[in-house]
């Protein structure tokens, strides 16, 4: 509903939490942080589900959130959603004092929040419901669907608001799984890069600007084709091409790991092709769930409730160009 939020949530003032980086086995970038809650991260991710989303704005309380919901094994990405979705529901009132045992939700309500996230995780009192997640959709009514930030049942795990990334928007929803970033995110698109530098990128040339609609299917199809490549290898996107540095290893990289390993030869084409298999394949499989174009758009929200903070002022998703795209 708003699409700013305050500083304290800023790198900056999470660096103070900070006390060393971690990384995966035998892995040089050392991207985690370990916080001095007791606990690792947060990640951007956090700082906004667990944050910004439910007006939690104290560093330390968005920190120790994010520990809790670590702690208990459930998701920050869909917790953080699914309680901003409650406290909306209650604001609109499909959720009453009744169902919730006579708890107020409020958005920025840390202790309330936080028990609320052991409560989910214990299948206890509100908890419970709340545990059905997307499915609670079908209680409440499909016009709940429209403010609950999902795609294809799955919350949106990456905390960009795509109202404004059209790329984005176009990657999650046309995903084979839901709002999952790690499927279709165009993250070069987040820089508005030089024209000429995103033609050697992406084969072809490609307005860079991320508001704008055009060519934008040119830098989703590279990505979903490049991550099911990756995932095909075990590789982490965090160090492969097109995810973060389009520096980083590439369809090269990926021949001469794979010619290493297993003695196996491959060209980029040959490649390109599993991913796209790949790809394909998940959408069969989705088509025979039901899940077919239909399912391939996003919510409600996004199409009619334009953005109104700061430089993002204005902006929506245009239901003609997105159908375009």
């Amino acid at each position: 509903q708003q699409t700013t939020f305050f500083d304290t949530l800023n790198a900056e003032e999470i660096h103070h939490y900070v006390s060393k980086m971690l990384s995966c086995a035998m892995c040089v970038v050392h991207c985690r942080h370990r916080n001095t809650l007791g606990g690792e991260g947060p990640e951007y991710t956090s700082e906004v589900l667990v944050g910004a989303n439910i007006g939690v704005s104290d560093a330390g309380q968005m920190i120790d959130l994010q520990n809790v919901v670590n702690d208990v094994g459930l998701d920050v990405s869909s917790v953080g959603t699914y309680l901003a979705w409650a406290i909306e529901l209650y604001e609109r009132g499909y959720l009453t004092k009744e169902d919730t045992g006579g708890v107020e939700l409020k958005f920025g309500d840390y202790p309330t929040l936080r028990q609320l996230i052991y409560d989910i995780a214990a299948r206890r009192g509100l908890g419970d419901l709340l545990a059905e997640g997307s499915k609670l959709v079908q209680r409440f009514g499909p016009e709940t669907a429209d403010f609950l930030i999902a795609i294809k049942g799955l919350p949106q795990s990456d905390p960009h608001d795509v109202r404004y990334l059209k790329g984005f928007a176009l990657g999650i929803a046309t995903s084979s799984r839901g709002a999952d970033h790690l499927r279709s995110r165009p993250t070069l698109e987040i820089f508005d890069l030089p024209a000429d530098f995103t033609r050697q990128v992406y084969g072809q040339p490609v307005d860079p600007n991320p508001t704008a609609y055009e060519s934008k299917h040119v830098v989703v199809t590279f990505s979903e084709t490049i991550y099911a490549v990756i995932d095909s290898l075990g590789i982490c996107k965090f160090i492969c091409h097109g995810f973060n540095s389009p520096r980083n290893l590439n369809y090269d990289h990926f021949r001469e790991l794979i010619k290493l390993a297993m003695g196996l030869e491959f060209t980029k084409e040959e490649l390109q092709a599993v991913g796209r298999r790949i790809i394909d394949l998940e959408r069969v499989i989705n088509m025979g769930e039901g899940v077919t174009r239909a399912s391939d758009t996003l919510p409600k929200r996004y199409f009619d409730e334009p953005m109104n903070g700061r430089m993002t002022k204005g902006h929506s998703i245009d239901r003609a160009e997105f159908d375009k795209m």
